[in-house]
């Protein structure tokens, strides 16, 4: 085990460019290759795929690798093949003859990784392979749709635990980022794994990204506004319909925003070329239902928006989890609506699993409507706890303004009894209003003692409360009744016996308005600018994804060490023998030269760093000096390593400096920031560990 132990971690340098594990990483690959089978649970970006691809390549054999869909193998593929693995997939849309010749390769050992879909698996020819061949390892990607409990159950999938017992001496790795218990413990059983000592739980957390949740009220106004907010950035958008999907598609580019709309419904050809144009940087902004991007490896989405209440916790956790995979600061806004709860209802009634799904269906609901960190509600959810709260959702931020909401509450209950509950949300909301529209007149509830008593509050507001006091359980909708509202037990304590209801305070969330375009000279180019563009003509050259060449956070990190030579670029975190022999010279050319150029105009740092003290922050510097404040920290980051006094106390504690200090020690002083951001979870911002480095190699 020690020997194979050498050789994992030589592959993970040479090979993928990283100088350790993540953590489970090892102690999953060991498992692996004493020949045991597993479950791993990881979130995603958490690193699931090395736990089988390493093992794969340091033993003799090949690895069969089962995945949902062809782009999820034509990606993975991609990304080994960049690195130098023997690596291919084979799916429907070959040929005959193509994929003869693949099986053959095969069959001849010329492969460490074949992927193929959960169809193609079970036919006779790879039965064959299996048998004949010489297999290491069987690895099922996305195992949660082995399960009928989980959230995308495919027949397919269920029948490949039967290879076990045909070859139970074959070890098989089942790898998903979302399941619940009850999920975990059917894939157990439907893969006749023995016990629960096959499991492996990494945690859910994934504290780069930043939740929100936002009432659904005029969306698109708030999607566009959060879109020119981040004009360069990379995102998704759920969108509930197919419809939907091309309807937000439209407007955004109607509105000038690179956006394309993608769902089942289109062309294979199509969806194709608009997968490629995202994952190679031609398209930004993708509008499409739930299915687009599952196992994608896009490591810079540095946003993703749900345009509707997701049906349960899996899913929106497996959404979200498509931004940051590169460890990088992202953000995960979900827009929900009275009527989205309403239509996945309607939706559940058509199933067999009703009960169950609604309940999933309530826990999502809690979520959006949480007055508590949301971070810790995820964890929770996923049996994991979380003691502080997380400082990085909106709850956090601003927690909610709590208020006495029982004569609020009152209004609206009246108003239900007195139009014999036979009214849905919307036109109660309109009574309470005193809108004098037809429906309202026609039905005579203009008459009624509480009509126009809530005139002091807007739809909107309205709305928001109408949430709460459902999910209070004050009034409930009658599915079965054209949603009409119905006054519960509890609306009648509050009604008839003064029962005492509080409620959050509704907030107009801020708009931030896109900064006019001022005239000023043009920005130069940050390092991380300049290694993008060399990135991008090496992407162009070879016709592959630019993250496939080095992911953003990669960069990063050549923007902070500034490698000048070959030796001191191997030493970056994500940089590997192969990819160090195709593009290292390239890269450290364009560093060389712009370290020769800064070292030309060495007293731009003090500048900043005179602003700074005198009391500008980092974003009106930024601004005043026409950069980027990625560069402003860089300044900030020089000036204290070169002796200057610069107090960055708010920007980062003593106790976070002493946390990042004694693990760059304890690593052996990495040139690559990324090393210490894994090591300590992801917990410490890159702005943070690069300030900490600053004062301490200023010391050393």
């Amino acid at each position: 085990m020690e020997k194979w132990m050498t050789d994992c971690r030589k592959v993970l340098k040479d090979v993928f460019g990283y100088a350790d594990f993540r953590p489970l990483q090892k102690e999953i690959i060991e498992h692996v290759l004493r020949g045991e089978d597993s479950l791993v649970l990881m979130p995603t970006g958490g690193g699931k795929s090395m736990c089988f691809q390493i093992p794969a390549i340091v033993q003799e054999g090949m690895c069969i690798v089962v995945s949902p869909l062809i782009s999820l193998m034509k990606d993975q593929v991609g990304s080994l093949k960049a690195c130098g693995v023997a690596a291919e997939f084979i799916h429907g849309s070959l040929d005959f003859g193509e994929q003869q010749l693949i099986l053959s390769n095969a069959m001849a050992g010329k492969y460490d990784l074949l992927y193929m879909s959960p169809e193609r698996f079970i036919q006779s020819d790879i039965h064959d392979l299996i048998f004949n061949g010489t297999i290491n390892l069987l690895a099922i990607d996305e195992a949660h749709c082995i399960s009928v409990w989980g959230h995308d159950f495919r027949p397919e999938y269920a029948s490949i635990g039967k290879i076990k017992k045909h070859k139970p001496e074959l070890p098989i790795i089942a790898l998903t980022a979302t399941a619940d218990e009850i999920t975990r413990d059917d894939i157990l059983e439907k893969l006749h794994f023995p016990n629960k000592e096959n499991v492996f739980l990494a945690s859910f957390d994934r504290p780069n990204i930043h939740f929100s949740v936002e009432p659904g009220q005029q969306k698109f106004k708030r999607i566009k506004a959060f879109i020119d907010d981040r004009p360069d950035s990379s995102g998704i958008i759920y969108c509930l319909s197919r419809k939907e999907t091309e309807r937000l598609a439209n407007k955004l580019q109607g509105a000038g925003i690179d956006a394309e709309a993608f769902h089942a419904g289109m062309s294979f050809d199509k969806k194709d070329k608009i997968q490629d144009d995202f994952i190679t940087d031609r398209c930004k902004i993708i509008c499409a239902t739930i299915a687009f991007g599952m196992g994608i490896d896009k490591p810079n989405v540095r946003w993703v928006i749900h345009h509707n209440l997701p049906k349960n916790i899996e899913n929106y956790f497996q959404e979200v989890g498509r931004a940051g995979r590169d460890g990088l600061a992202s953000e995960a806004l979900l827009l929900y609506s009275y009527s989205d709860l309403l239509l996945w209802k309607k939706i559940n009634q058509e199933s067999s699993q009703q009960e169950l799904l609604d309940s999933k269906l309530n826990r999502v609901f809690d979520y959006a409507e949480a007055s508590i960190c949301r971070r810790k509600i995820l964890l929770n959810y996923f049996n994991e706890s979380s003691e502080s709260d997380c400082g990085n959702c909106d709850v956090c931020e601003n927690p909610p303004k709590i208020f006495d909401g029982t004569l609020l509450s009152q209004k609206a209950l009246s108003a239900l009894k007195r139009s014999k509950e036979s009214i849905g949300g919307n036109v109660l909301i309109q009574v309470l209003r005193g809108s004098y529209n037809s429906e309202v007149m026609d039905r005579g509830l203009h008459e009624i003692p509480t009509f126009g008593l809530g005139k002091d509050l807007s739809f909107y507001q309205w709305q928001h409360y109408l949430l709460q006091m459902i999910q209070l359980g004050l009034i409930e909708p009658k599915y079965k009744d054209r949603n009409n509202l119905k006054v519960c037990d509890l609306g009648a304590q509050v009604l008839f016996k003064n029962k005492n209801v509080n409620l959050v305070a509704y907030e107009e969330k801020e708009q931030k308005e896109v900064a006019k375009k001022k005239q000023r000279k043009p920005e130069k180019k940050t390092l991380f600018d300049l290694l993008r563009v060399k990135r991008m003509f090496y992407a162009n050259k070879e016709g592959i994804p630019a993250y496939m060449i080095f992911g953003d956070a990669t960069l990063k990190d050549m923007e902070t060490a500034m490698p000048t030579s070959l030796p001191d670029l191997a030493n970056i975190s994500g940089v590997g023998n192969v990819k160090l022999e195709k593009y290292g010279a390239g890269f450290v050319e364009v560093i060389q030269a712009y370290y020769k150029d800064l070292k030309g105009k060495g007293d731009s740092f003090k500048h900043s760093c005179g602003l700074y003290n005198e009391g500008k922050s980092v974003e009106e510097i930024a601004q005043i000096r026409s950069i980027k404040e990625v560069t402003v920290i860089s300044h900030l980051a020089a000036g204290i390593q070169k002796g200057m006094e610069v107090d960055v106390a708010h920007l980062i504690s003593s106790d976070e400096k002493k946390i990042i200090a004694d693990a760059y020690f304890r690593l052996g002083k990495p040139q690559a920031m990324k090393v210490i951001f894994e090591d300590l979870q992801m917990a410490y911002s890159y702005t943070k560990i690069r300030l900490a480095l600053a004062f301490v190699i200023g010391q050393d």
